[in-house]
C-alpha cells in the first residue's frame, strides 16, 4: 500500500529483503515511477518486464536499466517513445538504429545529438529532424548537413512555422485585452 500511495517513493526506504523479494512490488514501484527503477533492487533492474514497465512510465530510466537490456531494441523502442532523449543511455549499436532514431526525433528533434554519427550525418534522419524541431536539431547534424540547402530551409520553414504560431497566441491575446 505505502509503493502505491507514494508513487513509488516509499520503495527507496524499503529493506533490502523486502526490495529483493516481489517482482510485482518492484513493477507497482516503476509504473508509478519510472525512475524508482534506480532505488530498486539490482536483481529487478534486468528483469525484462520491470524495466519495460519502468521506461514506459519513463524513458529516462532506461539510465538504471541493467546494461543487456540498455542493449534490447524492445526496451529502448518504449523508452524512446515515452521519452525521446532516452536515447542518450541506448547501447551505441541501437543509436545507429534507424527506426529506433526515427521514433525520437518524431517526438523531438533535438534527439538526434543522441543518434550516431552516421545517422547525424543521414539526409532522411536530418531532414525528419529539423522538420520537427528546426534550427536547434539542425546544429546536431553534420558539418556537410549543417550546409546543405534543403536542410536548411526545412529547418527555416519549421522555425517560422512555430515562429508564426506564437505570434498568432501574441494577436489573440491582444484583441481580448482590447476588449
Amino acid at each position: 500500500k505505502a509503493v502505491l500511495h507514494s508513487g513509488g517513493l516509499a520503495m527507496r526506504f524499503a529493506s533490502s529483503q523486502l526490495r529483493e523479494s516481489s517482482a510485482a512490488l518492484a513493477t507497482l514501484a516503476v509504473q508509478q515511477n519510472g525512475l524508482m527503477l534506480e532505488h530498486i533492487h539490482v536483481v529487478w533492474r534486468s528483469n525484462f518486464n520491470v524495466v519495460l514497465a519502468a521506461v514506459q512510465a519513463n524513458g529516462l530510466a532506461l539510465e538504471h536499466a541493467a546494461e543487456p537490456l540498455q542493449q534490447d531494441r524492445r526496451i529502448v523502442l518504449a523508452a524512446v517513445k515515452s521519452k525521446p532523449q532516452a536515447l542518450q543511455f541506448a547501447a551505441p549499436l541501437l543509436r545507429g538504429d534507424r527506426s529506433i532514431v526515427f521514433a525520437a526525433i518524431e517526438l523531438d528533434g533535438e534527439a538526434l545529438q543522441f543518434a550516431s554519427s552516421e545517422l547525424r550525418g543521414n539526409h532522411s534522419i536530418v531532414l525528419s529532424a529539423v522538420t520537427q524541431g528546426g534550427g536547434l536539431a539542425l546544429r546536431h547534424a553534420t558539418m556537410k548537413l549543417q550546409c546543405d540547402p534543403k536542410v536548411i530551409a526545412a529547418a527555416q520553414a519549421t522555425a517560422c512555422e512555430k515562429c508564426c504560431r506564437d505570434e498568432s497566441r501574441w494577436d489573440d491575446a491582444t484583441e481580448l485585452h482590447q476588449v
